[in-house]
């Protein structure tokens, strides 16, 4: 068994003396695939002024400075998250009225977008670059009219071939709001 082990290693190593240009072949692959994956942070503005746990309900509010459908699915996703993570007992949208009533509101705005859709990833793959949302949040106690915290979170898709699209960009958001509401309970 060690002599077959051996001799693989041998000529492994044998194949990339003798072909420099597989050695930097190997290390140019390797740099675009750590630079093309995608990431998302958040990062507060304000720090948390008390624990989340204080509050029972919960409204959505999304708007967005880019014109597009983006504001809704991001409120979808978001919704959709948190009641399945159950962090509140009652999750809603603003879109229902003023006479939505809840403890806490959560006021977001798309700052910057950066759209990369289905078929631009099929023909253009990594050329069409990163789909990335950036959003600022804040919430509000209802009760006291005041806020409690701020932050900005950002989603990215990365640069490959498959990367993802906006979509994918709007779930990694979500997902960076939610843990973030999570740590804070």
């Amino acid at each position: 068994m060690k002599g077959k082990h051996e001799s693989q290693r041998k000529c492994i190593s044998h194949v990339l003396s003798m072909h420099p240009i597989v050695n930097l072949t190997l290390i140019i692959s390797l740099l675009v695939f750590l630079n093309a994956c995608a990431g998302s942070k958040i990062q507060p503005s304000t720090p948390m002024q008390t624990k989340l746990a204080n509050y029972k309900s919960i409204t959505i509010n999304i708007t967005s400075k880019i014109p597009g459908d983006e504001a809704m699915e991001l409120e979808r996703v978001l919704i959709e998250k948190l009641r399945k993570k159950r962090l509140f007992a009652s999750v809603k949208s603003s879109r229902y009225g003023k006479e939505v009533q809840s403890d806490l509101q959560l006021n977001i705005t798309i700052v910057d977008l950066r759209r990369v859709g289905g078929a631009a990833r099929f023909f253009a793959g990594m050329f069409a670059g990163r789909a990335k949302v950036a959003v600022e949040g804040e919430l509000i106690d209802n009760k006291e009219s005041k806020s409690i915290a701020s932050f900005k979170a950002e989603g990215m898709t990365g640069e490959h071939g498959y990367a993802g699209t906006t979509s994918q960009a709007i779930e990694k958001t979500a997902n960076e709001i939610v843990e973030y509401l999570k740590k804070n309970i």
